[in-house]
């Protein structure tokens, strides 16, 4: 087992993974620590574990070693504690003291770049924080193994690298073992939802709201290509799956990812995955772009990419758009400038580049909620595409991002009359289709509707009778208990949030010094020094510099901040 620190501070919050160990977020003045409590069994537990282990070998099959109902069943006949149950699971099938992590919804990613260190995770609400646990070099090791034995694959120090490891729970890890290309062990895992993400449980989260959603649900069905950007982890794919689960149920999809994160109900889906190449040169090796090409052969409605990072894969998703297939997919950039500019840069040329017609752009914010910081992901604004001069959009801001009301704010519909003319109808009656879609997602957020395997079944529903559905909702939110309205002090976006030019700490907001090092950022002089210093400044610069004071403190007035 590694060493877990006790780590004494303010508990923000607490809650259990996996319902025996327990994780608490522990502020300590300057930042929040992720605190395990992993379950410690006492002595005559300790005693039944040992035994159990080895009667294991003896008395189940193989297979049973291999599928958790099945040893569970044996532990319980066996008369076994829930704890004791729950160690020989972890152990046998699951991920050792690793366990709780990985069973922790909250956590997008885990990070072990060098032993003997605390390893870091990426949590939902807090950010990048700092774990207690501190895993020695043998328990890197050891770990890195069973990681690549999980993922049906293996490591040493003659095969000291995989970069793409894909676990029996979907996640994705990167591995190194120690040799000449690292002095530890490390790995890195990159956690995927265990239940996808839908559209009310974005209207749940604050990311976007019913109307903005409603609006995005017909540019759907009007095929127009939707691409998603923004800065890493600010929640591109899973804005993606939420809007891949309102295509038409009958509607036919081909779903090419890096990695299995995206999941909808759809019958019928074409999933394709990258395929990394197992040997130092590229024999086997299957790419995003090979699949994109393999998809534009098949007879599918949509193609949906996780995101594209290359030249081929961009050039294969814009042809595949061009050619009338309705498009999902996620960019790394920061504007809608910045989109375009990158598909230039990747070749696309600029008649393919103009059937990106809806672009959504999404960010990270700091806020404030009860006392605890949190960091919050949010559709920055939705934008419709008019065209292209020399690749400059020419845009419409539809939908922006108020972070003093912490909502989208509708600027403009002039994207109505395109969508009607591609849907077919008039623009009143997209107008009401837009309204009546709106209703409809409303009633479903109310009615505590979250989880896809309930919200599908109501789409489906709403196709084929949506006055009828919409009744059916309203029945539901008169029984459901209301959802609770989470409003949130967004302090600034994560772009704009500051580092400490001395330990590289991310800095509060208005912070004049660093909390953790304790480095000045906006020193504070008396005002008699302030002359002295503004007229040497004004005899190097040869003319009047504009001054400003402020006082602030105790001796208000004797003091200035520069």
């Amino acid at each position: 087992m590694p060493r877990y620190l006790n780590i004494n501070g303010r508990t923000v919050e607490e809650y259990s993974p996996d319902g025996y160990s327990k994780v608490r977020i522990v502020d300590v003045g300057y930042e929040y620590n992720y605190v395990v409590e992993p379950v410690i069994l006492n002595h005559e537990e300790t005693a039944q574990l040992d035994e159990v282990m080895d009667r294991l070998s003896y008395e189940v099959e193989p297979r049973g070693l291999l599928r958790a109902e099945v040893l569970e069943k044996y532990l319980r006949d066996w008369g076994l504690s829930d704890r004791v149950v729950y160690t020989v699971l972890s152990q046998v099938i699951g991920y050792s003291w690793l366990e709780p992590l990985m069973r922790d919804e909250y956590l997008e990613d885990i990070q072990c770049f060098k032993s003997d260190l605390p390893l870091r995770v990426t949590h939902r609400s807090y950010g990048l924080v700092n774990t207690n646990i501190v895993p020695s070099g043998e328990e890197v090791d050891r770990m890195v193994r069973l990681l690549a034995y999980r993922g049906g694959s293996s490591v040493s120090v003659f095969r000291a690298r995989e970069d793409s490891v894909i676990l029996p729970t979907g996640d994705r890890c990167a591995l190194t073992f120690r040799s000449e290309i690292s002095p530890t062990s490390s790995f890195t895992i990159r956690k995927f939802p265990r239940r996808p993400w839908t559209p009310t449980k974005m209207i749940r989260t604050g990311m976007v709201t019913p109307e903005a959603m409603a609006l995005l649900w017909l540019c759907i069905d009007a095929k127009l290509p939707i691409m998603v950007f923004g800065a890493m982890g600010t929640g591109k794919t899973s804005f993606i799956n939420a809007l891949a689960m309102l295509i038409r149920p009958d509607a036919s999809i081909t779903l090419v990812q890096d990695a299995p994160e995206m999941r909808i109900f759809h019958e019928n889906v074409l999933s394709l995955y990258e395929r990394k190449s197992t040997t130092a040169g590229e024999t086997g090796r299957v790419t995003l772009e090979d699949l994109l090409a393999h998809a534009l052969r098949r007879s599918v409605d949509y193609v949906s990419v996780n995101e594209v990072r290359s030249r081929r894969e961009v050039y294969s998703f814009a042809q595949a758009v061009a050619l009338g297939h309705g498009g999902l997919t996620s960019i790394h950039t920061d504007s809608v400038e910045g989109v375009f500019a990158r598909l230039k840069g990747y070749g696309v040329e600029e008649p393919l580049a103009e059937n990106i017609k809806v672009v959504v752009g999404t960010g990270l914010f700091l806020a404030e909620r009860e006392g605890k910081r949190v960091r919050l992901r949010r559709v920055k604004g939705i934008y419709f595409v008019r065209r292209l001069e020399d690749y400059r959009p020419v845009y419409d801001v539809l939908y922006e991002y108020d972070p003093s009301k912490d909502t989208l704010v509708e600027k403009n519909n002039s994207i109505v009359d395109y969508l009607a003319d591609r849907l077919y109808i008039t623009p009143s009656d997209l107008h009401r289709e837009w309204k009546k879609r709106t209703t409809f997602l409303e009633l479903s957020f109310k009615a505590g509707v979250f989880e896809g395997d309930e919200l599908f079944p109501l789409l489906k529903e709403f196709r084929h009778d949506p006055q009828g559905t919409i009744e059916k909702l309203k029945a539901m939110t008169m029984k459901a208990k209301p959802v609770p309205e989470e409003k949130y002090l967004v302090i600034a976006s994560m772009e704009e949030v500051k580092y400490c030019p001395h330990c590289g700490y991310q800095l509060p907001a208005r912070a004049r010094s660093c909390p953790k090092c304790g480095f000045v950022l906006i020193p504070r002089i008396p005002k008699g020094e302030v002359e002295k210093l503004l007229l040497e400044l004004e005899e190097r610069r040869g003319g009047k510099v504009e001054r400003e004071e402020e006082g602030e403190g105790e001796e208000e007035g004797k003091w200035v901040e520069v």
